[in-house]
């Protein structure tokens, strides 16, 4: 799934960051004095990912070299993925760099939707963006926030080809990953005769144009670049669910470890909402940022990209959200591709 990027920011938004591959591991907040850093697997084997500063001294303080028991903030320090796509690095900004949430410290890991899913699939982050799609497989133990979600109308996959087709019966088609909701509407909408090749998900445009697939199922700001690669549309996914369902359509949306209990839930789901809106009211501010992590380079795409994914629905996903929501993950389960669902999906409160 290619390179990640693991970061630490302190409540001032200090950034302390490292890079790692398929083989994600935890760092563990260490307490003051410690000389060896819980980095081995047995350590990581033995810590929670989840530790808040006051649970590590008991609620008491911590023993320095000297002996002497000094008092700790309470503050949270929790994981924290999304991926670096505009709207993901635009809603997440002010909670990265201590614009909001002073009660938390976050160690951020930034990287492909499918590897995001794959890890959440694993309970390895404590606050992260999922696929639908993933998190019909996800529901027992994570629950869905009400902000920071993708979802809209306009907003689906396309099926990209390099010369038109009729149809994709017994054609080779890239997608961006098995949990993607991306995948979740092909197979929904497709004959089942497609032979599916999971690729990272900026890779896919060169494989069809090279001829190395039939077509690709291409997501984010891909829908805006695929002509430069000489390909076609062969279907929007987005319209045909509108079309069958006359509802919204959810791709993906903030999931946090229901392990974490009400109160604190509560509290996420508001901040993550305060860093949504503190991007919104600060773009120039973020945009360094935005770009930094953008696969697309030109500002006007990433102005794009921010325009369709960033929407009402992201703010507060509302009765229209949650249904639409339901809608997708019923369907998904009826068609015997996610489990049968038996939590409540959405945060109360």
């Amino acid at each position: 799934m290619g390179m990640g990027v693991f970061c630490s920011y302190d409540r001032a938004g200090s950034r302390r960051g490292s890079r790692f591959g398929s083989g994600v591991r935890r760092a563990i907040p260490r307490p003051p004095g410690a000389t060896e850093p819980l980095d081995r697997e047995s350590d990581l084997d033995a810590v929670p990912t989840t530790t808040a500063a006051a649970e590590v001294g008991a609620g008491q303080g911590l023993l320095t070299g000297a002996g002497k028991v000094e008092r700790m903030a309470l503050k949270t320090a929790l994981t924290l993925g999304y991926s670096p796509c505009p709207n993901d690095t635009l809603i997440f900004y002010a909670l990265a760099h201590g614009r909001v949430g002073a009660g938390f410290e976050w160690r951020v890991r930034l990287d492909d939707v499918e590897a995001l899913n794959r890890s959440a699939l694993r309970r390895e982050i404590d606050l992260v963006k999922v696929s639908y799609h993933a998190y019909g497989h996800l529901a027992d133990s994570y629950v869905m926030l009400a902000s920071g979600g993708a979802l809209g109308h306009g907003v689906g996959p396309l099926i990209v080809t390099r010369d038109p087709l009729e149809d994709l019966s017994g054609r080779r088609v890239a997608t961006p990953g098995g949990l993607t909701t991306a995948q979740l509407l092909l197979r929904l909408s497709q004959p089942p005769e497609i032979e599916l090749v999971q690729l990272r998900y900026d890779t896919i445009m060169a494989a069809v144009a090279k001829g190395q697939v039939d077509a690709g199922l291409i997501i984010h700001e891909s829908r805006f670049t695929y002509p430069h690669f000489g390909l076609h549309k062969h279907l929007d996914l987005g319209e045909w669910w509108e079309g069958e369902t006359g509802r919204p359509l959810p791709l993906g949306g903030i999931a946090a470890r229901r392990s974490l209990g009400q109160p604190l839930l509560e509290e996420l789901q508001g901040v993550v909402r305060e860093s949504l809106e503190y991007g919104l009211s600060n773009r120039a501010e973020a945009e360094p940022y935005i770009a930094e992590h953008a696969q697309e380079l030109s500002p006007e795409v990433r102005q794009r990209h921010i325009d369709l994914y960033v929407n009402e629905f992201s703010l507060e996903l509302g009765p229209g959200g949650r249904e639409a929501c339901q809608a997708l993950l019923g369907l998904a389960a009826r068609s015997g591709l996610i489990p049968p669902l038996r939590e409540e999906l959405f945060l109360a409160g």
